[in-house]
């Protein structure tokens, strides 16, 4: 089709809100994580995308994809927030 995967996938949701298409299109190369917070898990995630946005809608905290990558490869925390990639 000549485009990008970025590309593809935009194209595929603005199709699902047309409701033109059904279908659900995961991130490429993505890696499950898992969250926890004070040390206790809250609960695992596909992909980083998706960690951001549970995090933004119940805890309100704004967080870049990026920190929560350092953060898997490093074992740091954010906010009390620790993040570790799924084996």
């Amino acid at each position: 089709f000549g485009k990008s995967p970025t590309q593809m996938q935009s194209i595929i949701r603005h199709g699902q809100e047309a409701m033109l298409c059904f279908y659900e299109a995961k991130p490429f190369n993505s890696k499950s994580i898992i969250v926890m917070l004070n040390g206790k898990i809250i609960d695992s995630f596909p992909s980083i995308n998706k960690a951001r946005k549970y995090l933004y809608e119940i805890y309100n905290i704004e967080i870049s994809h990026q920190t929560i990558s350092r953060a898997c490869n490093n074992e740091k925390s954010y906010k009390g927030f620790t993040f570790k990639y799924a084996d």
